[in-house]
């Protein structure tokens, strides 16, 4: 996966920075992946990212990608809807001994 392309927009009034951002990958990449990779692209803390729409164009390896940078926690979980925040939450696999 590769950042092609990237417009960033302040939000003052939601205290966030908005990207639209256009990937390059071999197939849609899943949320997990998307997410630490552009906190490590946008140099964004990954726990106030926030990825609204991850799409692929059928096709092509083009992915679209909506983010939300968020000047710290509580604001996105002021503004953010809960289900968004749960899919953006990191799942971690708890094996059974």
């Amino acid at each position: 996966m590769k950042l092609v392309n990237s417009t960033k927009r302040d939000n003052p009034l939601m205290k966030r920075v908005q990207y639209v951002v256009e990937l390059d990958a071999e197939k849609t990449p899943s949320r997990k992946e998307t997410r630490e990779f552009l906190s490590k692209e946008l140099k964004i803390k990954k726990d106030t990212l926030v990825l609204r729409k991850l799409e692929g164009k059928f096709g092509s390896r083009k992915v679209l990608a909506t983010v939300y940078s968020y000047e710290n926690e509580e604001y996105m979980n002021k503004i953010e809807e809960k289900y968004i925040i749960e899919r953006n939450k990191d799942v971690v696999e708890v094996k059974e001994e």
